[in-house]
């Protein structure tokens, strides 16, 4: 195949390569990002629908398996820094996702991050939210 590119004029050579350079991105990199924004969006709504609805000890413990596979997502996207930057544009969440966690040290590192999305979001009812989540282990 390259014996062929090689005879043809050096424009349309670039043309070729130029195409076939920007697919290898695109599947690298833009694949890459575009299913962590749909994760991302897939707990925002497992979240919303099935947590937020009823804070209740029991209910944490229903959706243990749900929340435990977030969080392993979450704790893969915190050893990549330039995700983290890209995905704080979005999801404003992210400011205070990676932060310390001096404050949520009682919280089992298996629910850490799902843990402090839950407390950001839950207004009012945080302390008792953080409260479930420092109960909750394995």
């Amino acid at each position: 195949m390259e014996q062929y590119i090689s005879t043809l004029d050096t424009n349309l050579q670039d043309k070729i390569y130029n195409y076939y350079w920007q697919r290898v991105y695109f599947n690298a990199v833009v694949e890459h990002l575009k299913t962590i924004k749909i994760e991302i969006y897939k707990f925002i709504l497992f979240m919303r629908r099935h947590v937020f609805c009823q804070v209740t000890h029991n209910n944490f413990k229903k959706h243990n398996s749900q929340l435990l596979k977030y969080n392993r997502i979450f704790t893969r996207i915190s050893k990549d820094k330039g995700i983290i930057l890209y995905l704080k544009k979005e999801f404003s969440f992210f400011n205070y996702l990676y932060l310390t966690d001096i404050e949520y040290r009682d919280i089992h590192e298996d629910y850490k991050y799902v843990g402090i999305y839950s407390i950001c979001c839950s207004n009012h009812m945080r302390y008792y939210v953080y409260d479930i989540f420092k109960s909750i282990h394995l």
